[in-house]
């Protein structure tokens, strides 16, 4: 079954890149404080598949050699506005983000929607 992701660039540094998820790219030059936290623009919109969620994962290099990890944060098949990463600093120092710097991979998994049933005893 293939799967189509809609992506709608709104910023003209947007980038767009798959590599095991989609890879977001920051459209903005900002400096992330110690210990502080910075909304970041990717310039990118997308259209989830029904019955979809995104999940953000760190870059390692930022992580391992920064500190600057970002904020996982989902959404449903029904947002259509703009990816944005917050990203936060952990680190030691001050941090700079640059236009089109890699800040993040976005993840696309299926949601399953179980029926619910309350027992007394479980089978495990």
């Amino acid at each position: 079954m293939t799967i189509i992701l809609k992506i709608k660039k709104i910023h003209e540094d947007a980038r767009i890149n798959y590599d095991d998820g989609l890879e977001l790219y920051s459209c903005q030059d900002k400096i992330i404080p110690v210990n502080g936290r910075k909304l970041i623009s990717t310039g990118i919109c997308i259209e989830l598949p029904p019955s979809t969620v995104i999940h953000l994962r760190p870059v390692c290099d930022l992580v391992v050699k920064h500190g600057i990890v970002c904020i996982n944060m989902h959404s449903h098949d029904n947002y259509s506005g703009e990816i944005k990463v917050i990203l936060e600093n952990r680190g030691d120092s001050p941090f700079q983000v640059f236009v089109g710097q890699k800040i993040a991979s976005l993840i696309i998994t299926p949601v399953i929607n179980p029926l619910i049933q309350v027992v007394e005893e479980l089978e495990i």
